[in-house]
């Protein structure tokens, strides 16, 4: 699959934000493990394809104040297509059959998205387990 999928793997922490509230998981902890479970379980068939659209810092973060997101969060600079990030950020919503990831870089969510066709499946089990997570925080994830 593409580069950028690969670099997930490499990711430090996970940050869950739910109407703007945010809890970040460390690489290793219970809730870190089950998020990338469920990561790989949407992910299994997917297919990167061109980019919507592209990310627009100020928008990103206020749509950020609502709803569901998931941010995967790097110790150091990654790259795949020739796109800097240090985090990736996407929004959770179980019927959604795509991914579109925003890149941040240099503290600012901006330029080309990648973007993850679904195919035949959907982000319901991330959902799931994103909403596991907020029951066992007590719904201040």
């Amino acid at each position: 699959m593409d580069e950028f999928i690969g670099c997930i793997e490499d990711a430090s922490a996970v940050a869950v934000y739910k109407e703007g509230a945010a809890a970040e998981y460390k690489r290793g902890s219970a809730e870190f493990m089950a998020i990338m479970s469920a990561w790989h379980e949407t992910i299994a068939g997917a297919r990167p394809m061109p980019a919507f659209g592209v990310c627009i810092d100020s928008l990103t973060r206020q749509e950020k104040q609502s709803g569901v997101w998931i941010e995967f969060v790097f110790s150091e600079t990654q790259s795949s297509n020739g796109m800097p990030f240090d985090k990736l950020l996407l929004k959770v919503s179980p019927e959604y059959r795509g991914i579109n990831l925003c890149r941040y870089y240099e503290n600012v969510y901006g330029g080309r998205c990648f973007y993850l066709d679904l195919g035949q499946g959907d982000m319901s089990d991330l959902n799931q387990t994103v909403a596991k997570l907020e029951k066992k925080e007590g719904g201040h994830a």
